[in-house]
């Protein structure tokens, strides 16, 4: 029995002082933000990337960083930002305004992109109608805008531009010799 008793205080004393585990890096709270704006969203990397840089650059403290991570959901905020100073709340702001202001389709993946200068080259095809380059490019602004509303996530987004791109490819063969 005696030998217990020295193990349990051996390692109560132990316990007691060991350093308190350090708190969420930057990066855990900007992986956080991510996980609360869903991955699959088209800007969520993006504003990920802005809470990691200016987290990094402005020295956010242990106590901003938990908080952030603390929060369970965007619609029951704990407030983090007010904990900043108006500076680095200015400039964190700055950057979300700005990611914001960014049409969705400069987020879209790359295939996206190649569907829609595919689409501009179109113009010197005269097997292709001017209605019916137009209809595609308004296909690609709904697809793309309904992928910016959260409707389907960015694989389903790959999946569906590359599944045009193929077909207007063979469409362009076949009616342009391109």
């Amino acid at each position: 029995m005696g030998v217990r008793v020295g193990w349990i205080l051996l390692v109560a004393a132990c316990a007691h002082g060991a350093p308190p585990a350090p708190g969420p890096t930057c990066a855990d709270a900007a992986a956080h933000v991510l996980g609360l704006v869903g991955e699959h969203r088209p800007r969520a990397g993006k504003i990920r990337d802005a809470f990691a840089r200016r987290c990094v650059a402005d020295g956010w403290g242990e106590a901003v960083r938990g908080c952030i991570v603390a929060t369970v959901a965007l619609s029951a905020p704990r407030h983090c930002k007010a904990m900043l100073t108006a500076d680095k709340r200015g400039k964190l702001d700055h950057e979300l305004a700005v990611i914001a202001r960014t049409p969705a389709s400069a987020w879209a993946p790359q295939v996206c992109s190649d569907y829609r200068a595919l689409v501009g080259t179109l113009g010197g095809c005269a097997g292709i109608p001017r209605a019916a380059r137009d209809a595609l490019e308004q296909t690609y602004r709904t697809l793309v805008d309904a992928w910016a509303a959260g409707q389907f996530d960015t694989g389903q987004l790959e999946t569906q531009c590359g599944e045009m791109t193929t077909a207007l490819r063979r469409a362009m063969v076949a009616t342009c010799g391109m």
